[in-house]
């Protein structure tokens, strides 16, 4: 049969499942936290171009120089948190792209108000972006499709560091918690150490011996006093055992000391026939109170042990 685990490994394990469930719940929550600040803030950004774009784009002529575009475009970029910008008319014409990244291979939009939900992530392969596209109409033409990013790879860095950190703080903290579980088991289990001291030092002469139920922690107070109650009933039965011998002894030793005292008294000298026998029958007397008394023993002893079933008879206490 497989022994069970010690109290004190169940409790270090569960000091150390704790730690790594508190660990990793606090970790998921600040890197969810993190992660949302980082998408409100791109997202904010994003939007706060997109604005100026729309605006720009409302007072473009049709007969603008392109160069000049451009440079509007460049101009209005200056301040921000380097986004990288892409319009296009109807017409697929480029009006004006950022050179880091070819955006036109971004998803066209399907919505002409700007909201989180036209917010999305893209990688070119080689970085990760944070990419708001959307349309804005103008009058008697084709809309304008407008493609903002902002790149999103030291976010992405920072997170997947934070992760890494915060398994190895989980790591740490399993192991922390389960060796410092470990020493206030230990501390804790003190107390019980000392009553299992307390208890391997008693022996048949010191039954009176007690242990102090107030010295001991609650939890195991119960454990103290139904203890000293074993103790007591223990030593009421040693007791009674130890009379019993007593008495038992005191008992046979009449008959035994009447039955060596005849036979010595009958080998003193030659005897005949009747003396030897009137000997006998006095000794056969002896017998007979000694085997009563040891039927008594194993009434008693039966009694004791519930195997002798007690005989009930009516009784009629007016008679």
């Amino acid at each position: 049969m497989k022994r069970p685990t010690s109290l004190a490994l169940r409790l270090t394990l569960l000091f150390s499942a704790i730690g790594a469930v508190v660990f990793l719940a606090f970790g998921w929550i600040i890197e969810r936290s993190i992660n949302e600040h980082f998408i409100d803030q791109d997202s904010k950004e994003l939007e706060v171009v997109a604005q100026a774009v729309k605006k720009s784009l409302a007072t473009l002529q049709v007969d603008d120089d392109l160069g000049a575009i451009k440079q509007r475009f460049d101009d209005m970029l200056v301040g921000h948190h380097n986004p990288l910008l892409y319009i296009s008319d109807g017409s697929k014409k480029l009006l004006y792209s950022s050179t880091e990244a070819d955006l036109s291979q971004v998803p066209m939009p399907y919505s002409n108000h700007l909201s989180h939900s036209n917010i999305q992530q893209w990688s070119d392969n080689k970085h990760h972006y944070r990419v708001l596209s959307l349309q804005v109409a103008r009058k008697n033409n084709s809309p304008y499709t407008i493609i903002i990013a902002v790149a999103i790879d030291f976010h992405l860095h920072f997170i997947t560091h934070f992760r890494h950190t915060l398994w190895l703080m989980v790591s740490c903290g399993i192991i922390v918690m389960g060796v410092m579980g470990w020493i206030a088991v230990r501390h804790g289990h003190k107390p019980l150490i000392n009553i299992v001291d307390q208890i391997s030092r008693i022996s048949t002469s010191e039954l009176n011996t007690r242990l102090t139920p107030d010295t001991v922690p609650a939890e195991i107070t119960d454990l103290a006093v139904s203890f000293n109650e074993l103790l007591q009933r223990m030593e009421e039965a040693f007791n009674r055992l130890s009379n019993f011998s007593a008495d038992i002894a005191h008992e046979l030793r009449t008959p035994v000391t009447n039955l060596m005292t005849q036979t010595q008294v009958a080998l003193s000298q030659a005897r005949d026939a009747n003396e030897y026998q009137e000997i006998l029958y006095s000794n056969m007397e002896e017998y007979e109170r000694m085997a009563q008394m040891i039927g008594d023993m194993l009434f008693l002893a039966k009694a004791d042990n519930s195997q002798h079933p007690p005989n009930s008879e009516v009784v009629d206490l007016k008679s």
